[in-house]
C-alpha cells in the first residue's frame, strides 16, 4: 500500500493534478522532515497504547492521507496528507518487527518476520507494477490510489484481528 502511494505520488501531483515541481518539491520535503520523527512519535506512542493499537493506527492513518491525496481540494490538503504520510510511513517499519517479537518467541519470530519482508519486497514491487500497468490502461493514477486505499483498508482489518488473536493467545495462555 504505501509503496505505490509513495512511487507515484509526483507523477500523479504534476501530470495529473497540474501541481508545480515546486509543489511537488514542497510535498516530498514535509514527508522527509515529518518522517525524520515518525518512528520516534509512533514508537512513543506504541509505548503508551501497544504496539498493535499502534499499528493499526498507522494503518488507519495511511487510509487517511490516500483520501487526502485522493481529494487533493487543495496544496494544503495535499501536504497535510503528506505529513501524515511521513508519520506513519516510517514508522509503520518498526511497528510490525516490534509486533512480531512480541506475538512470537525467538525462531518463530525470526521466521514470521523474515516472511513478512520477503512479503513486503513482494508486495512493493507487485504493487509497483500493477499501479504502473493499471496508469497505463486507465490513463489515471486515480484507480493506483482507490487501489491503495483498498490495501490500506484490508491492513486496518487485518491488524485489528491480529491484535484480537494476540489477546486470545494470552487469555489461553
Amino acid at each position: 500500500a504505501c509503496m505505490p502511494t509513495m512511487n507515484y505520488l509526483v507523477s500523479f501531483l504534476r501530470e495529473e493534478l497540474g501541481y508545480s515541481a515546486e509543489s511537488a518539491g514542497w510535498v516530498w520535503s514535509t514527508i522527509g522532515f515529518v518522517g525524520m520523527f515518525g518512528g520516534l512519535a509512533m514508537g512513543a506512542l506504541a509505548d503508551r497504547i501497544s504496539v498493535a493499537r499502534a499499528l493499526s493506527l498507522s494503518y488507519m492513518l495511511l487510509a487517511v492521507c490516500t483520501l487526502l491525496f485522493l481529494h487533493h481540494a487543495s496544496l494544503a490538503e495535499v501536504l497535510v496528507g503528506a505529513a501524515v504520510f511521513g508519520l506513519v510511513f516510517n514508522s509503520i517499519f518498526g511497528l510490525v518487527p516490534a509486533f512480531v517479537s512480541l506475538s512470537f518467541d525467538g525462531h518463530k519470530a525470526t521466521a514470521v518476520f523474515a516472511l513478512s519482508n520477503v512479503a513486503l519486497g513482494l508486495g512493493s514491487m507487485l504493487g509497483n507494477l500493477l499501479g504502473g500497468l493499471l496508469r497505463e490502461q486507465q490513463q489515471s493514477f486515480v484507480p493506483v490510489y482507490l487501489g491503495s486505499l483498498g490495501i490500506d483498508l484490508v491492513l486496518i482489518g487485518l491488524s485489528i484481528y491480529l491484535q484480537g488473536a494476540r489477546h486470545r493467545q494470552t487469555a489461553l495462555a
